[in-house]
C-alpha cells in the first residue's frame, strides 16, 4: 500500500479535527439533555412525590457509620432500588441521586459492599445531608462547591472495628470485628499492613527465645484467623538461620520431639550442618535437567518477539537490530542440544503471546518427545515500564479482579485450543507440555485446567496461583487417570511477590530458593535490597544458577550453563556474586503451599488502583482488537494465506465502524467499565455506553496497523501451516 508524502502529518490533522468535531458533539448533546431535564421537573417532581412512603431504610450500622464519617448526624435514609428509580435514574442520566432524605439508584448500582457503591452511597449521603442543612434543593445541584463536598465525603470510610487475638504470650494480632465489611479500602490496606506484620512479629518472636512448638502453634492460629498460609513468610524472616527452621517446619508437622529454642551462638553452626546435609536439587528432582532447559524457555525465549529462534545466536540482534538474545543467551545452540525447533510467535488479543517448541525429527534425544507450548510472562510492570505490552500485561493481564491470566485466556481460548491440540500432535502420546514465567506461569495451569486431556506436564516459574475450582478439575482428571495424571511442578525464589497472587497450584511439586548478593567475598550476603528481594528474584534463573554454582553432571547441564540465560545482575558492576539455593521442597498432594496468600477480597486492592489503567488501555486498544477480532474470524475461514489477505483487505477498506463483541463486552465487565461517569453536574454516558449504542470506529490508523499484521495473524490462526504467496 503506497502512503501519500506526509502522511503521519495528514493524519495527525484529520484525527484532531475528528476528535474536535465529537467533543462539539458531545458537549451539545449534554446541553440539550440539561434543557430536557429542565422541562421535565414539573413531571419529576409528581412521581417523586408518588414514591413518599415507599422504599428500604438504609441498615443502622452503615447509618451510623456514614455519620460517624460525616461527622454530623443523617435524616432516615431511604434507599430506592425499583424499576420507577431505575426509570427516574435513566431520565436524569445518573447512577443516584437524592430528593430529600430519600436516595434512587440505577439498577445495580446500590451496593455497599463494594468500594464503587460505597463511594456512590457516601457521595449521595452528603448531598441528603446538604438538603437537611438547606445549602442543597433536592435532585441535581449544579452548585460546584456542594458538589466537591460530596466528592471529597467519598474517601474511604473509617477502618472497621477491631479485635485483638493472642497467638502467644505476649504476642498478638489485629482483626476486623466482623467477617463482612460494610467499608473500604482504607481498612483493607490497614489490615493489609496488620496481616504482612504477622510473620514478621512470630519470627521476631521466635528469635528471642519462644519454643518451636509455641511458633508452630502461633502460625496455625494466625492461619485460622486470617484465611492465609503464613509459614513460608516467616521462615523467610527467619533468613538463614536454618536450624531454627529445620525445628519449626517439624513442630509445624507434627514432628518435633524436642523444644527448640533460639541461642545467639547456634543459628551459624546449624545453618552450615544443615547446608552440608541437604542433597543436591538435580538429585532430588529426577526432572531437574529437563526443567532447566524449561526454565530458559520460560524466562528467556518465550519473550522473544523474532520469527527464527534456530538462528539467532549470542549477540544477533534481528533485521532491524532491535532485539538480541536475552543476558548473553544463545538460543540456537541451547534448542539444537536439546532437539528441538522454535514455531512461530502466537499472537493474540489483548497482549496474548505464546510460542511452540517441536521436537526436531532430525535429532533425538532424551528430552524432546514432547512438544513444549511456552505462554510469554509479563513484558514489564506498568507504570514502571511503559511500553503497549507492560500496560496490557499488567492492566489486563494480571490486576483484574479475575485473576491473573483469566481475561488473556477467555479472550482467547479459541486460539489457544488450536495452537494446543497442534502441539499435541506433534508429542509422543498426544499431549504437550506447558510452562511459561509469572503471568505466564498462570496462563500455563489454566491450559491445563481447560484440556487435561491434551496435557503431560505443567512446569512454572515464579508464577502465581490460579482458581481453586479449576485446580481442582486437574485433581479430578488426575483421580480418574491415575496411570497418566498431570504433572506439575512449581518453581519459586522466596521474596518474589507475584507467587503471592492466586488461589491454588496446581497440585504437584513445589520448590523455593533464596537468592543473596554481594559485591565482593569481604561483604555479607544480601538480599539486595528492596529492588533487589522483590523485582530482581522475580526475572532470576535458579535452576540454571544452580548449575553454575555446582557444576554440570551431563553435557544437557553444560549447554544450559553456556548458552543460556543467568542472572541479571550476575555480571553487572553493582553486584558481584549471586548465590542461589533451593530452601524448601514441597508435595501439594500433602503439603500445605507456604505461602502469605494475598488474594483474600479484604486485600485485594490491586484491580481497584489499576482501575484507571485499565480503562485507559480498554478504550486505547478497543478499536484494534474490536477489528483484529474480526479479522481472525476470516483467517479462521482461510486455510491459504493469499485468499485470507484478499478478504481480509475487503473487508478492512469497507469497514468503518463495528459493533462490540461479547468478549468486548465481557471484558469491560470484568474491568469494572460502566455505562455512567461523573461529570460536573451529574453522571452521564460513558464513552464504553455510546459505543454500545453507535458501535466502535475504526479509525485509519488502526486499518493500516491491522493490514501491516495479516500474516501473523493468519500464522497465528494455522500452526504448522506454510505460506504460500
Amino acid at each position: 500500500m503506497v502512503r501519500p508524502y506526509g502522511y503521519p502529518l495528514q493524519r495527525k490533522a484529520r484525527l484532531q479535527r475528528e476528535w474536535l468535531h465529537l467533543e462539539i458533539q458531545r458537549y451539545r448533546r449534554q446541553l440539550e439533555e440539561a434543557r430536557e431535564a429542565e422541562e421535565a421537573g414539573a413531571e419529576l417532581s409528581q412521581r417523586l412525590q408518588a414514591q413518599q412512603g415507599k422504599g428500604t431504610p438504609l441498615p443502622q450500622e452503615l447509618h451510623a457509620r456514614l455519620e460517624a464519617h460525616l461527622g454530623a448526624a443523617l435524616p432516615k435514609i431511604v434507599i430506592h432500588t425499583d424499576d420507577e428509580a431505575d426509570a427516574l435514574a435513566e431520565e436524569l442520566q445518573a447512577e443516584a441521586f437524592t430528593s430529600g432524605n430519600a436516595i434512587f439508584f440505577r439498577k445495580g448500582a446500590y451496593d455497599p459492599y463494594s468500594e464503587a457503591g460505597q463511594k456512590l452511597l457516601a457521595h449521595e449521603a452528603a448531598h441528603v445531608l446538604q438538603q437537611r442543612q438547606g445549602l442543597a434543593k433536592a435532585g441535581i445541584d449544579s452548585d460546584r462547591s456542594l458538589e466537591e463536598q460530596a466528592r471529597q465525603a467519598e474517601q474511604p470510610f473509617i477502618p472497621r472495628p477491631v479485635r485483638w487475638l493472642e497467638l502467644a504470650g505476649g504476642l498478638t494480632i489485629r482483626l476486623p470485628a466482623e467477617e463482612e465489611g460494610w467499608l473500604d479500602e482504607g481498612s483493607a490496606i490497614g489490615l493489609r499492613g496488620e496481616y504482612r506484620a504477622i510473620p514478621q512479629r512470630i519470627a521476631r518472636a521466635y528469635r528471642q527465645g519462644l519454643s518451636a512448638t509455641a511458633v508452630a502453634e502461633a502460625i496455625r492460629k494466625a492461619e485460622a484467623a486470617v484465611h492465609m498460609p503464613l509459614l513460608e513468610a516467616v521462615l523467610t524472616f527467619l533468613g538463614r538461620a536454618e536450624g531454627l527452621k529445620n525445628h519449626l517446619l517439624q513442630a509445624y508437622r507434627g514432628g518435633e520431639t524436642a523444644q527448640a529454642t533460639a541461642t545467639p551462638a547456634q543459628p551459624a553452626v546449624q545453618r552450615q550442618a544443615t547446608s552440608a546435609n541437604r542433597p543436591p536439587l538435580r538429585d532430588l528432582e529426577p526432572n531437574f535437567t529437563f526443567d532447566a532447559f524449561l526454565e530458559q524457555i520460560a524466562t528467556n525465549l518465550a519473550y522473544s518477539n523474532l520469527p527464527d529462534l534456530e538462528n539467532q545466536i549470542r549477540d544477533s540482534v534481528d533485521e532491524r537490530g532491535l532485539e538480541a538474545p536475552r543476558r548473553g543467551s544463545n538460543p540456537a545452540e541451547l534448542l539444537k542440544v536439546f532437539g528441538f525447533t522454535s514455531d512461530r510467535v502466537i499472537y493474540g488479543r489483548w497482549g496474548l503471546q505464546a510460542r511452540a517448541f517441536l521436537p526436531d525429527p532430525k535429532r533425538k534425544t532424551p528430552y524432546n518427545q514432547r512438544a513444549i507450548l511456552a505462554f510469554r510472562g509479563t513484558e514489564g510492570m506498568y507504570p514502571a515500564v511503559t511500553t503497549l505490552e507492560a500496560k496490557l500485561d499488567t492492566a489486563i493481564g494480571d490486576m483484574t479482579a479475575e485473576g491473573a491470566g483469566y481475561p488473556q485466556y477467555q479472550q482467547n481460548q479459541e486460539l489457544i485450543a488450536r495452537n494446543l491440540e497442534f502441539v499435541a500432535r506433534k508429542s509422543q502420546g498426544g499431549k504437550a507440555v506447558l510452562t511459561g514465567h509469572s503471568l505466564g506461569g498462570a496462563l500455563a495451569q489454566i491450559t491445563a485446567a481447560k484440556h487435561p486431556n491434551l496435557t503431560d506436564q505443567v512446569v512454572t516459574f515464579m508464577a502465581p496461583a490460579i482458581r481453586t475450582a479449576d485446580a481442582k478439575t486437574v485433581d479430578q482428571y488426575n483421580r480418574v487417570h491415575k496411570d497418566d495424571p498431570i504433572e506439575a511442578r512449581h518453581y519459586r525464589v522466596e521474596g518474589d511477590l507475584v507467587p503471592l497472587a492466586g488461589e491454588k497450584l496446581l497440585t504437584g511439586k513445589l520448590y523455593t530458593f533464596e537468592r543473596r548478593v554481594r559485591k565482593d567475598s569481604n561483604q555479607p550476603w544480601r538480599t539486595g535490597g528492596l529492588w533487589g528481594a522483590v523485582i530482581d528474584t522475580h526475572l532470576t534463573h535458579p535452576l540454571a544458577h544452580l548449575i553454575d554454582q555446582q557444576g554440570a553432571t551431563n553435557p544437557y547441564q553444560q549447554a544450559i550453563d553456556q548458552h543460556g540465560a543467568h542472572d541479571p545482575y550476575l555480571n553487572s558492576s553493582e553486584t558481584a556474586e549471586v548465590n542461589i539455593k533451593w530452601s524448601g521442597a514441597y508435595d501439594l498432594s500433602k503439603d500445605k503451599d507456604p505461602r502469605l496468600n494475598l488474594s483474600q477480597p479484604h486485600l485485594a486492592t490491586a484491580p481497584q488502583k489499576y482501575y484507571w489503567a485499565a480503562v485507559d488501555v480498554y478504550y486505547d486498544r478497543i478499536a484494534y482488537t474490536t477489528l483484529l477480532e474480526a479479522i481472525e474470524a476470516i483467517a479462521k475461514r482461510h486455510d491459504q494465506y493469499p485468499a485470507f489477505r484478499k478478504a481480509a483487505l475487503e473487508f478492512i477498506g469497507s469497514t468503518d465502524r463495528l459493533p462490540l463483541s461479547k468478549d468486548a463486552l465481557l471484558l469491560a465487565q470484568q474491568i469494572q467499565i460502566k455505562d455512567f461517569e461523573e461529570s460536573i453536574f451529574f453522571y452521564i454516558k460513558s464513552r464504553f455506553a455510546k459505543m454500545k449504542e453507535e458501535g466502535v470506529k475504526i479509525g485509519q490508523d488502526v486499518k493500516y496497523d491491522i493490514a501491516d499484521e495479516l500474516l501473523r495473524i493468519w500464522c497465528s490462526w494455522h500452526p504448522g501451516k506454510k505460506v504460500t504467496r
